[in-house]
């Protein structure tokens, strides 16, 4: 697995799930199917999406299950050829589930609307007919094993599996909803973060690590991991401890955009939006507007010697 290839997925997964997540207070509730029904013009394949689908070396298959008269129908076949557009040897169905109620069983198809992908013998779906969803779909499909989160508990982190109101465990479920399976890890155990961990998160310790956890991150991350790290905004020396090896430093202040105010019909330039042609690959590859709200700004501060 290239180490290319691992940053293309994280950041198509988590930075498109942290712009769901900072927006997720403007959804008042669930429901378990809406599409919005685009004119023949409108659906473009992402960028993120066709760079994925380059990774592909063999024919993918795609499978969606809708009746004959609804209005989704024409929504998919779209949807799917902006795919097969990006990839010549890619093949799609369209399948009413009443006439096929043999394949519906095989594939083990619980609704309407849901979207089937097949390559090299395995499989994964997306339960509704968006371009973000098929997209997780065929980006967990690169891997042999399921997409793994690790997250760093014993310094009073926030938990990404927790119920509390200081927990991320919203973020986590978002996350499982996505496929990734989350792992609590004990730097302390002295053993490795493992190498099928796809990403690392470090979500505001409230103590510092010890030499021998530094040890462990910075191994983890000399071998190509990635990680994701949460500071608040009144952390103590353990954030100082992480920015050094790191090579990181944070800025006093956060960053604020009036224009993004103006945008937004809110009177608080601190509300940062993302939301263009972005240079830093960290912020590239969302395909939707980012909100982030008191961010803060970072610079470069490389360990002495």
């Amino acid at each position: 697995m290239s180490i290319l290839l691992r940053r293309l997925r994280l950041w198509l997964g988590i930075a498109t799930l942290l712009a769901a997540v900072v927006t997720l207070g403007w959804l008042s509730q669930r429901y378990p199917l809406q599409v919005h029904v685009a004119a023949a013009g409108e659906l473009e394949l992402g960028e993120a999406s066709r760079r994925l689908l380059a990774h592909f070396e063999e024919p993918v298959r795609i499978t969606a299950f809708v009746d004959p008269g609804s209005a989704l129908r024409g929504h998919i076949s779209r949807l799917l050829s902006t795919y097969r557009s990006a990839k010549a040897d890619l093949q799609f169905d369209i399948v009413d589930p009443d006439q096929r109620p043999e394949l519906v069983r095989e594939l083990a198809v619980t609704r309407r609307g849901e979207v089937v992908v097949e390559y090299r013998g395995r499989r994964e779906r997306a339960m509704a007919p968006t371009q973000a969803r098929i997209s997780a779909a065929l980006e967990r499909l690169l891997f042999e094993a399921d997409p793994y989160i690790a997250f760093v508990t014993g310094h009073g982190e926030r938990d990404l599996l927790g119920l509390a109101n200081f927990d991320m465990g919203q973020f986590g479920r978002q996350l499982q909803r996505k496929g990734y399976r989350i792992q609590p890890w004990r730097l302390s155990r002295g053993q490795p973060v493992p190498d099928n961990a796809n990403l690392l998160v470090v979500a505001g310790p409230q103590s510092p690590l010890s030499a021998g956890e530094r040890a462990a991150l910075a191994d983890y991350l000399d071998r190509g991991g990635a990680l994701l790290w949460l500071t608040e905004p009144a952390a103590g020396p353990q954030r100082g401890a992480l920015g050094e090896l790191l090579g990181v430093r944070r800025r006093p202040g956060v960053v604020v955009d009036p224009s993004a105010g103006a945008l937004l019909a809110v009177d608080d330039p601190r509300l940062l939006l993302l939301d263009g042609d972005l240079q830093h690959e960290a912020v590239a590859i969302p395909e939707a507007p980012v909100l982030l709200p008191r961010a803060a700004a970072l610079e470069a501060d490389p360990p002495s010697g």
